[in-house]
C-alpha cells in the first residue's frame, strides 16, 4: 500500500483499504500474489485519470478461503470489451503503455491456484475486480484425510 499510496495522490485518488483480521493462509508466490494485487490497481489507476475512489478490501470468504476485491469509481468497460480483458494480448490502448498480459496473467495465476476471478463493469461507474481463494487448509485436511 505504501507503494500505491504515492501515486495515488498524484493523480487525485482516494483510497479506501479494509484488511480484515483472521485471513487464512495463501499457497501460492509471494511474486505470483503480489502480480494477482497490482495488476488491478495499475489498471484501475489508468482508468481514473481524473481522480477518483480505489476501494482494496481482503477478508474471510464466505465458504473458507480469502475473499480480495478491487474497485475503483472509472470510466468502465462496455460489456464487449469486459467479456474480452482476460484474453492474452486484448488491450483498450492505443499507445505502446499496455500489451495486454497483465489481466490475462492474473487469471492464469489465480486459477493455477484453484482461487476464482470475476470481473464486473458498469461504463462511467467502474470495474470491480475480484479474486476468491479457496480455503487451502480445510481443502489440505480434507485430500490428507482420503488418503
Amino acid at each position: 500500500m505504501q507503494l500505491i499510496s504515492f501515486e495515488a495522490r498524484a493523480k487525485g485518488i482516494s483510497l479506501d483499504v479494509d484488511i480484515s483480521d483472521g485471513l487464512s493462509p495463501i499457497q501460492m508466490h509471494e511474486d505470483d500474489l503480489h502480480l494477482i494485487l497490482i495488476n488491478p490497481i495499475i489498471n484501475a489507476f489508468e482508468a481514473m485519470p481524473d481522480g477518483g475512489t480505489l476501494t482494496i478490501t481482503a477478508k474471510p470468504g464466505q465458504s473458507g478461503g480469502n475473499c480480495l476485491r478491487v474497485s475503483d469509481t472509472g470510466i468502465g468497460m462496455e460489456p464487449e470489451v469486459l467479456s474480452q480483458a482476460i484474453y492474452p494480448l486484448f488491450t483498450t490502448k492505443h499507445d505502446t503503455s499496455g500489451m495486454g498480459l497483465g489481466l490475462s496473467m492474473c487469471s492464469d495465476l489465480i486459477h493455477a491456484t484453484g482461487a476464482q476471478l470475476n470481473l464486473s463493469s458498469t461504463p462511467d461507474m467502474g470495474t470491480t475486480v475480484v479474486v476468491d481463494f479457496p480455503d487451502m487448509v480445510n481443502r489440505d485436511r480434507k485430500s490428507l484425510d482420503l488418503g
